[in-house]
């Protein structure tokens, strides 16, 4: 191997070990889970609510790190969360953006919001069904699906046929990576591991490069000369490349699940441009 292949691998290695920094999975994943909606409504909105996008991200990283503080109470029973200090505080500012949010918006909206804080909660009381084939079917409902559609309609007031279509990609690809999120926090557990999930672990590769291709085809026609849609293609394609390999300890388990979480804001970003452009 000469000097310059040995130099790209350097370099690749130091990117993936970035997108698996913990930091960067508490602050950008959240924004997959409304980034796609709030660039649609942002665009086509000749007002831009940017409070509401500011409001709708911080419903999204509080309930997102209840979400992991109840995984480590219930699932892997740490120490740090003794404390519930932490929790009553991400409880509190996720229930007060929601309200804020909720002023001035369709009942429907509200509805929505309200259900979302639900689902924060149900997933770990009254039992815990955080490693189900229940968790996973809402995970993927509220989170590539519901918040999208409360980013869209809190800027343009509506909701339309075109929105949906184009969030078949982002549901595929939340659907195949969650699968393989489900796998590595089912065996980060205490819990005996579940027979589910390794199954599943296929499916979750097909339906993620399903998403690529369908991605490519809805964002069709090009203004961008294939440009943005080659881009998000290749990018997103690399990044999914590394998600194949097989995880050996509990370590390396944690550092996939925060991969692919960069992996899901990637592909938000660049499919919502290759939508726009």
């Amino acid at each position: 191997m000469n000097d310059s292949n040995m130099e790209r691998l350097v370099k690749m290695k130091k990117f993936i070990n970035y997108l698996q920094n913990p930091y960067l999975k508490i602050f950008i994943a959240p924004l997959s889970l409304i980034l796609f909606g709030a660039i649609m409504g942002v665009s086509h909105s000749q007002s831009p609510k940017w409070l509401a996008v500011i409001l709708l991200y911080l419903i999204a990283l509080t309930s997102q790190l209840t979400l992991h503080f109840l995984h480590l109470k219930f699932d892997r029973e740490s120490s740090i969360t003794d404390n519930p200090l932490l929790l009553r505080i991400l409880q509190g500012l996720m229930i007060l953006a929601a309200i804020l949010l909720m002023i001035r918006q369709h009942w429907i909206i509200i509805l929505l919001i309200l259900f979302y804080l639900i689902y924060t909660h149900i997933i770990y009381y009254p039992y815990n069904i955080s490693n189900t084939i229940y968790a996973y079917i809402l995970a993927i409902f509220y989170e590539s699906f519901i918040l999208n559609i409360i980013a869209y309609y809190s800027q343009v007031g509506a909701i339309n046929n075109d929105l949906l279509i184009h969030l078949i990609p982002i549901v595929l690809m939340f659907a195949g990576i969650y699968i393989q999120t489900f796998h590595l926090k089912d065996e980060l557990s205490i819990y005996q591991p579940s027979k589910l999930w390794p199954r599943l672990r296929y499916l979750g590769y097909i339906l993620s490069f399903l998403a690529l291709a369908l991605g490519f085809y809805l964002s069709l026609p090009s203004r961008s000369y294939f440009l943005v849609q080659i881009l998000c293609l290749l990018v997103s394609g690399f990044a999914l490349i590394p998600s194949l390999v097989v995880t050996k300890n509990s370590d390396q388990s944690q550092r996939k699940i925060n991969y692919l979480s960069a992996v899901l804001s990637i592909f938000t970003i660049i499919y919502s441009l290759s939508v726009l452009f």
